[in-house]
């Protein structure tokens, strides 16, 4: 389970100061998404507790361009926010790290408080799934937690008193939308890494079930090699593709091609 949220940061060294964006990221973010580390290490657990050290990873670009790819970089000290962070690595440049926009050049511990109950802050979680856990089980895990959540948060309005946390598979997910009553239907791809034979057939599918109802479905995607595939596999041609969600629900996107 990883948790992050997207940020700017002001850098100072050098001739010149720039605004970059930054991202808050949980120690296991790293893992979780897949990306590869070109030199140096990712946040230990300790770093990302609640006041732990002021530790960074830079994007590969950013060492390119603002350090000249200096092989010392490791250990050396940059200004972030006016506070000195520790360069601990350096991630490569990868699609994973595109998956909610242009990419962040610096990652800093997000260093999270298990024991707080403010509820005006907002990130995002993603988690994957063990091997040997099966879907049942994370969402017996997820359901149980909902009373957890209920207990620390009593006056929360985000879970009503029927509302539980659960996992579908996408097929179910879509098909379930569909069946309830969703006409205009969006699929967000950002987050995909990897669109196969199985997934494009439940697009289909999708497309298929819900213009029977006189609905329509269509796809946020920015992501070269997912676009690649509906071109090649021609949904493009009968599905619209937007480059945002909020593109999507004003229908500011691109029409299918045939």
């Amino acid at each position: 389970v990883s948790a992050f949220l997207p940020g700017v940061m002001n850098f100072t060294g050098g001739e010149v100061a720039e605004q970059v964006r930054s991202m808050q990221a949980s120690a296991d973010f790293f893992r979780c998404w897949g990306i590869r580390i070109v030199r140096g290490r990712t946040f230990t657990h300790a770093e990302d507790l609640l006041n732990g050290s002021r530790v960074t990873l830079i994007s590969q670009t950013l060492w390119t361009r603002r350090f000249a790819s200096d092989p010392y970089i490791l250990g050396k000290t940059i200004s972030l926010n006016g506070e000195p962070y520790a360069v601990i690595g350096i991630l490569a440049d990868s699609p994973g790290l595109r998956e909610f926009g242009a990419p962040s050049d610096v990652y800093v511990p997000f260093q999270l408080d298990p024991n707080s109950r403010d509820e005006g802050a907002y990130f995002k979680v993603v988690a994957r799934l063990q091997p040997a856990v099966t879907l049942e089980q994370a969402k017996a895990r997820l359901e149980a937690s909902a009373a957890e959540y209920r207990a620390k948060f009593p006056n929360s309005l985000d879970l009503g008193p029927k509302d539980s946390f659960t996992v579908k598979l996408f097929r179910e997910a879509l098909v379930g939308a569909i069946e309830e009553g969703s006409r205009d239907v969006v699929v967000d791809l950002q987050g995909v890494d990897f669109l196969d034979s199985t997934g494009l057939g439940v697009l289909v599918a999708g497309l298929k079930r819900v213009r029977q109802y006189g609905g329509d479905l269509s796809l946020v995607c920015t992501r070269e090699h997912i676009l690649k595939i509906l071109d090649i596999t021609g949904l493009v041609k009968v599905l619209k593709v937007y480059d945002s969600i909020e593109a999507a629900t004003s229908g500011e996107g691109k029409e299918p091609a045939g």
